[in-house]
């Protein structure tokens, strides 16, 4: 009986199944997916990814842009100028299609957006804008001979100064480039390299100065070696004299290692300085430079001189850490005379004093070489 009972149950289940089924329908309504096209492609404007209304007439590289038309898929390429365009980055449909500008510079200029599909070819006037080459200069410019240093910029890899198709030179003596990025190149510095050496650097398209000589020498108004001041001759050292000095960058240097409390100034410099003229006249032609290297971050103290009231603060953004190597910083001497004259300092050898001070309590753990002003070029 039980038997009979189940056997009723799955029956019912069945026929109720049936007629669901019956009342299920497949609507087509001739639905598109725009995947396929039948005929010649045309473009008839391109826009940029996020504004697909507003038409374009230039584009960065890496920038998304949307080319709009018909008959756009059945892609076979995608050439802007010359660069053609890896299809693995493209979404197309029939009437738009999506795609990355490459970040590659061209060498052959023809500001057009050419298509090539199955069905016939088509173009687009697009014009695309082209980043700078862009050099800061030498991270450390007194490293050594045989040192491998980092040139720091922007776009050495787009401007192909790599190993095989660029080249940087230091005086008329060739460095090797060991390594290319984005940000910065990896050079090792020629055992020739002689200080003073102007260095260059020359890709396939850009011929370009450093705005650094190598261990430059002009200009130095305070390397340590003949401190003439009144202040802290205790924090001198060659690098053999406290535990963990660093090495040397150029002969003694000034290693700054204490605690500084809030508000609390240490005179590190104080001397008098004598300075050309014509950095107080026409400082704007002047860099100010120096190397430095924490072995502490430095989180809120700055570096003043006192009688133009110049900080330099550089952890405004985070906290300003060079990982114990030597790093050399470069400041328009226009914002370090902080907006003075010449007629505030009627002589050529003035006292200037510089500081560590400013911020919250911290302990520092710094050196500091090779004060300088040097002419731009």
């Amino acid at each position: 009986m039980k038997s009979k009972y189940y056997f009723l149950l799955i029956i019912t289940a069945v026929l109720v199944m049936y007629a669901c089924q019956k009342d299920i329908v497949t609507y087509n309504d001739n639905y598109d997916d725009k995947t396929s096209s039948d005929g010649q492609p045309t473009i008839t404007r391109i826009t940029t990814s996020s504004d697909l209304e507003n038409p374009i007439s230039q584009a960065a590289l890496t920038q998304m842009i949307c080319l709009h038309g018909d008959n756009l898929t059945g892609l076979i390429s995608i050439f802007i100028n010359d660069v053609e365009v890896n299809l693995s980055t493209v979404y197309a449909l029939r009437d738009r299609i999506t795609l990355p500008i490459p970040r590659i510079l061209p060498s052959d200029v023809d500001n057009k957006v050419k298509i090539k599909t199955k069905y016939g070819e088509t173009y687009a006037s697009l014009s695309i804008i082209s980043p700078p080459f862009e050099v800061a200069g030498l991270e450390n410019e007194y490293c050594f001979a045989g040192d491998t240093v980092r040139i720091n910029g922007n776009n050495f890899d787009l401007y192909n100064i790599t190993a095989e198709l660029g080249k940087v030179y230091f005086g008329s003596t060739e460095a090797i480039i060991d390594s290319t990025a984005e940000k910065f190149i990896m050079i090792i510095v020629p055992q020739a390299a002689q200080p003073g050496d102007i260095i260059r650097i020359q890709g396939t398209q850009t011929d370009i100065y450093l705005t650094g000589r190598f261990r430059d020498a002009r200009g130095i108004f305070e390397d340590i070696d003949n401190y003439t001041g009144w202040s802290n001759q205790q924090c001198f050292t060659d690098g053999t004299i406290n535990q963990n000095d660093p090495k040397p960058c150029s002969g003694l240097y000034t290693r700054i290692s204490r605690t500084l409390g809030s508000w609390e100034w240490f005179d590190f410099f104080a001397a008098w300085y004598t300075w050309p003229r014509d950095v107080f006249d026409n400082p704007h032609k002047y860099y100010f430079k120096f190397e430095i290297n924490t072995l502490k971050a430095l989180k809120t103290k700055s570096i003043n001189l006192n009688q133009t009231g110049w900080e330099w603060k550089p952890w405004i953004v985070s906290e300003f850490n060079t990982g114990g190597k030597w790093q050399t910083i470069t400041a328009e001497m226009t914002d370090v005379m902080n907006g003075k004259v010449s007629s505030d300092f009627p002589v050529d050898n003035n006292i200037f004093q510089f500081t560590l001070r400013g911020g919250e309590s911290e302990t520092v753990d710094l050196c500091l070489d090779n004060f300088r002003i040097i002419p731009k070029e």
